[in-house]
């Protein structure tokens, strides 16, 4: 288990990566082989010196590697979640400065608006259980700036918490609950 003072450190870095758009680099063994706890732990931190820095507050999460293709592609055998600012959510339609990204992709996917919270005492939630908090699926087409930030145990990486998002029309809904 990493100390508090290991895991700051390893945000700051993070955080450094991120703002100078420094190529990625592994980060310290000691930190690669702590454990997964301690991956969020640094996330957590790195989130709120995001947020120190202006990127806003949470205003969702995005998670990864749900597919256990590409989880064994990565090398992690569970999914990986990263925060979304709000200050890179932008009602459709949007204009986002190109320059502001680098390594510059399109991504096609789903994003979900509740109606309610989800509280951690009530989980662990399952797709019948959370269904009636469901207020509205979007289609969502962010374009993509991957950043990663590898977490100690594996080759995990955590999503851009840069990812632009813009929600289409509140209201589609795939239809399956």
């Amino acid at each position: 288990m990493l100390t508090p003072a290991a895991i700051d450190a390893t945000a700051r870095e993070c955080l450094e990566m991120y703002r100078t758009r420094a190529r990625y680099r592994p980060l310290a063994a000691p930190v690669r082989a702590a454990p997964l706890d301690d991956a969020y732990r640094i996330q957590d931190a790195l989130h709120r010196l995001m947020a120190e820095a202006g990127r806003g507050e949470i205003a969702g999460w995005k998670i990864a590697l749900t597919s256990k293709t590409m989880q064994q592609m990565t090398g992690v055998d569970q999914p990986a979640a990263g925060a979304i600012f709000s200050t890179v959510v932008h009602p459709s339609p949007a204009r986002v400065d190109l320059a502001a990204y680098h390594h510059l992709g399109v991504e096609f996917e789903v994003a979900v608006r509740l109606g309610d919270d989800l509280p951690s005492s009530s989980g662990p939630w399952t797709r019948a259980s959370v269904a009636d908090r469901v207020a509205a699926c979007l289609p969502a087409c962010p374009p993509s700036s991957w950043w990663r930030t590898a977490a100690p145990t594996t080759r995990r990486s955590t999503p851009s918490p840069s990812w632009p998002r813009t929600p289409g029309t509140a209201g589609w809904c795939s239809g399956r609950r």
